[in-house]
């Protein structure tokens, strides 16, 4: 239309029509400013929704009539001001993590926090990338999950700027603000057009909802099947999103976020100036890697109980037990429980939050006399996305069962062992604690705790005295040991060997045996385990050992948990019976333990149990050879 012709009536009853569905007063414009509307480009009430004060100030329109269609825009200024500076924002490094900054001024919407700047994880590249090599095969949908708190809307709004750069129109459905939705349109070639758009239901979109060249991201609202290309984002609730999961889709996991992710985003606004660096990082050994409770709650109190909420229910296994099920796990369960990813965005493993958490788990199955904790190993076994888990509650009963004392089945790994590695029995003494920063403080009769968590080849040590007397150390074996639920544990036997010449001179020219203490469903699979030809302990012999789990092997149904019999086995408990002593021997031992040290027994004193033959003993139907710790 050229600039000098005036508006047909069929133009200018359209424009009146448009002004007025949007709510215009009609008395604020003149013929002229009717003709620079129309003129440029803004001829609907979705023309007049995507307005900037720039553009029709561009437009030549009087500032009353700019103030007028301004103030009418349900999206207000903001919202605009983000959708027309989204494409300037720069992605910058912040302590070596990319992060995204908005021109000043400018945040994103849908957010519980107000952000200007967002963390680009790595992860998020990688899941974009995925997405766009599945297009080429045609899924267009893709499903992203994750523990919640952890960002997983944040990932939309960093997706959505990078459609922004693809001039690509994308829909938002945000559990904020649903049912309401927005739609974001890039402006034509010709600069005309484009703009962000709200509406009270999505379905005022279903034109663009059915172009397959759209995308709908939708943050935790499940919405019917369309055409558009759909990436739906929600927590660990599986009637979040069933309808969606039942379509072909590619599932996408985002993991909890690294200690220097959370020292990044600590730097970003708006938590620079509300967060400090102490209060984040011990936050982060708290809840572990959860941005919502590290940073974003950081100073709200009654959101930092949560977790104590979570630790103070009366029966933790139903939490745990619904481990192997996560997407259905009760909110609880998601304070406790975090679900491990690769680096392709896939899961691999649920583990406990952070260390504290695990520390404050074992503690309280302890102090309920280790009956669950005894039932979840149980349960447990042959699930491999819980083995670091069950590794972990395995070591925290292993090392009370181990410092009791008591008789246990041991076979010999070793290739040529007399008997072909068939199980015998040892009768291992009653250990005391002493905690120490490193293993020059070891002590003979002692269950010695060092401080370091990263103590390499084994989690603790035994001293075993000779029988008849411990004064003749020639006879006295120092047992490594590793406690595992795994089949198969390389040892770095030579970094161990390095370590042991930091222990007292009477411990450290004892005779070794590598021995991997093992749950009942792991004893009978082991074998021996690979280690280096040239180290120091190449050629040591190595043995497994069964911790014994009352009830193994009778009932794996965590639904009747809790009301399961707590009898036990005198021997398959670890409990020596005085019936079966037949010797008195003085000695003590010696156990060197590198982590979980809280786990641990305080009371179990410096006294020694008599040990002596056995010479044979009926289990499990057979008659299976016995030794003392003499013929070790």
């Amino acid at each position: 239309m050229n600039a000098d012709e005036e508006l047909t009536d069929e133009e200018l009853s359209s424009m009146t029509t448009a002004l007025t569905e949007y709510g215009a007063d009609l008395t604020l414009f003149t013929r002229a400013g009717l003709d620079c509307l129309w003129r440029n480009g803004y001829r609907s009430v979705r023309g007049l929704w995507s307005a900037s004060r720039q553009g029709l100030t561009d437009a030549k329109l009087p500032p009353g009539a700019i103030d007028h269609i301004l103030h009418l825009n349900p999206q207000g200024p903001e919202l605009q001001m983000f959708w027309e500076n989204l494409t300037a924002a720069e992605l910058t490094t912040v302590d070596d993590q990319k992060v995204l900054s908005l021109p000043q001024g400018t945040y994103f919407p849908a957010s519980t926090a107000r952000l200007h700047q967002l963390l680009r994880r790595t992860c998020y590249d990688t899941a974009f990338t995925k997405m766009q090599d599945c297009l080429a095969s045609d899924i267009r949908r893709f499903l992203v999950l994750g523990t919640p708190g952890i960002g997983k809307s944040v990932f939309l709004l960093d997706l959505l700027h990078r459609l922004a750069c693809m001039r690509r129109t994308v829909v938002l459905l945000s559990s904020l603000t649903y049912p309401s939705a927005l739609l974001f349109q890039p402006a034509a070639a010709d600069g005309y057009g484009g703009g962000v758009f709200k509406a009270d239901n999505p379905i005022e979109f279903e034109e663009e909802l059915n172009d397959p060249n759209t995308w709908l991201l939708c943050d935790s609202i499940g919405f019917a099947y369309v055409k558009a290309i759909s990436v739906m984002a929600s927590s660990l609730r599986a009637g979040a999103y069933n309808s969606f999961a039942k379509t072909n889709h590619l599932e996408l996991w985002m993991g909890p976020w690294s200690l220097e992710e959370i020292r990044a985003a600590r730097r970003l606004e708006p938590y620079r100036a509300t967060v400090g660096v102490e209060t984040a990082e011990q936050l982060y050994k708290t809840w572990g890697g959860i941005p919502r409770f590290v940073l974003e709650f950081a100073n709200n109190p009654s959101m930092q109980r949560k977790l104590d909420y979570a630790l103070a229910s009366k029966d933790l296994l139903p939490l745990l037990s619904s481990v192997t099920q996560i997407e259905a796990a009760p909110a609880a369960s998601h304070k406790l429980l975090h679900v491990q990813v690769n680096k392709a965005c896939e899961k691999t493993e649920v583990v406990f939050g952070s260390d504290e958490i695990a520390e404050r788990v074992t503690k309280k199955l302890q102090a309920n006399g280790m009956v669950a904790l005894r039932q979840f190993l149980t349960w447990s076994a042959g699930e491999p996305t819980i083995a670091t888990l069950r590794g972990l509650l395995f070591q925290a009963l292993s090392l009370k069962v181990l410092a009791r004392g008591g008789t246990f089945r041991v076979r010999d790994l070793t290739a040529s062992a007399s008997g072909g590695g068939v199980p015998r029995e040892v009768v291992l003494p009653q250990l005391s604690r002493l905690d120490v920063q490193d293993l020059a403080a070891a002590e003979a009769g002692c269950l010695v705790i060092p401080a370091r968590k990263n103590f390499p080849g084994i989690d603790c040590m035994a001293v075993l005295p000779v029988r008849g007397g411990v004064g003749n150390l020639g006879h006295r074996r120092l047992l490594l040991i590793q406690l595992t639920v795994a089949a198969s544990h390389p040892v770095k036997d030579k970094a161990l060997a390095a370590e042991l010449q930091l222990l007292p001179k009477k411990l450290r020219n004892l005779k070794p045996a590598l021995l991997f203490a093992v749950p009942p469903d792991v004893f009978d699979r082991i074998g021996a385990q690979e280690m280096s030809d040239t180290g120091p302990l190449s050629n040591v012999q190595q043995y497994a050992l069964e911790v014994p789990i009352s009830g193994f092997g009778e009932s794996t149904d965590m639904s009747n948990a809790s009301g399961a019999s707590t009898t036990q086995d005198s021997r398959r408990s670890g409990h020596v019976s005085r019936a079966r002593r037949s010797g008195d021997v003085s000695g003590s031992a010696v156990l060197v333990r590198p982590h979980i040290s809280s786990c641990l027994p305080t009371g179990l004193g410096r006294r020694s149990l008599p040990l002596g033959y056995i010479t044979r003993q009926a289990v499990r139907g057979a008659i299976v050879p016995m030794r003392s710790l003499g013929a070790w």
